[in-house]
């Protein structure tokens, strides 16, 4: 299950990174970083993508960039899977920033 997470999770940070609307170095960044710690067998998808959802809304919410419409539906999904893939499989609830 955990490499599913996985993979999920990469495909959709790189539809987001493909998706990206300007020159936002670190809004790349971010997403390279947790597309690298996916690979590492001793970090949880879910933490790792909680994290990203938590450092990547501030520059949403700052228009730091933007994102194309694939973008917005990839981002929704990736948010989703962050809450979705606890340990015990139950959704927690967020607040959805797109």
């Amino acid at each position: 299950m955990k490499n599913n997470i996985n993979d999920q999770a990469k495909k959709l940070l790189s539809t987001i990174y493909k998706s990206l609307a300007g020159d936002n170095n670190e809004a790349k960044e971010l997403i390279k970083e947790t597309f690298a710690k996916l690979d590492n067998e001793k970090n949880e998808p879910h933490v790792l993508l909680l994290q990203f959802v938590k450092q990547i809304n501030p520059l949403i919410f700052q228009k730091k960039f933007s994102l194309t419409d694939e973008g917005h539906a990839a981002f929704k999904e990736l948010t989703i899977l962050a809450h979705s893939s606890n340990n015990n499989g139950m959704m927690f609830g967020f607040t959805a920033t797109l």
